[in-house]
């Protein structure tokens, strides 16, 4: 495929998948109205929770039909097999490599965090509190888990199994280029969503965007990026319940 077709399937996935998001974050960084989804009543809150449930599922699903689309294999899509069952009995090198590989982009993700808020305090221009969860604790924890699986798959698994495989035996070429696209890409796909903290937040989040794409481009996992991911969202949650 070439690379105007990539371009386009890109932006069409954009479009699906962040578009209301998007707009949604503009238009509260106008109004300087930010608030969480409407969970008064239990049909509010199951709506909230359906909406969520449905993205995560819309996620994963594109990431499979790119997959039987391309004929790539899950280790190209950043789910490389283990055995996580039998494998913590194993003394192989194969194995501990692979745990330390797995550890690093857990870890990984954490630095990009830390990286980004680091930024943050430089630059300004961010509304740390505002605060966007919901009042709901069990529509909370669903935001969270589907935060990790939604952005991380939709931001970084996708545009780099659309740029960096054609077919299942391709392998990442020396060529810079397409790295630094995914880079960018993955910090501005995590920036916009994100300006209703304000117009310092496009720094903030393009940094952390950024360096969980380069987090996966060296590890090649997703998974414990997502697990990050969640158990990140899962902290700041219970610190706001307090």
């Amino acid at each position: 495929m070439s690379w105007r077709a990539t371009i386009a399937v890109l932006a069409v996935i954009w479009t699906v998948l962040y578009a209301n998001a998007t707009v949604g974050a503009i238009g509260q960084l106008i109004e300087s109205r930010v608030g969480p989804d409407d969970t008064s009543t239990t049909w509010a809150a199951v709506l909230s929770v359906t909406r969520l449930i449905v993205s995560a599922v819309l996620v994963v699903a594109i990431l499979v039909v790119i997959k039987n689309w391309r004929n790539l294999t899950w280790t190209q899509l950043g789910i490389p097999y283990q055995r996580w069952l039998h494998g913590r009995w194993e003394r192989t090198e194969l194995v501990k490599i692979r745990r330390r590989t797995t550890k690093s982009a857990f870890i990984g993700f954490f630095v990009a965090v830390g990286a980004a808020a680091s930024i943050s305090l430089i630059v300004g221009g961010m509304d740390a509190d505002q605060n966007i969860g919901s009042g709901n604790l069990l529509v909370a924890v669903i935001q969270c888990i589907r935060a990790g699986i939604f952005e991380e798959i939709g931001m970084i698994a996708i545009p780099a199994a659309l740029v960096l495989y054609r077919t299942q035996i391709d392998r990442p070429t020396g060529n810079r280029w397409p790295v630094v696209a995914l880079v960018i890409g993955s910090g501005i796909a995590r920036a916009v969503p994100h300006i209703y903290y304000g117009p310092g937040a496009l720094v903030w989040a393009f940094t952390w965007g950024a360096i969980v794409m380069i987090v996966f481009l060296r590890t090649r996992r997703i998974l414990p990026i997502i697990a990050a991911h969640i158990t990140w969202d899962l902290c700041v949650t219970a610190i706001l319940q307090l």
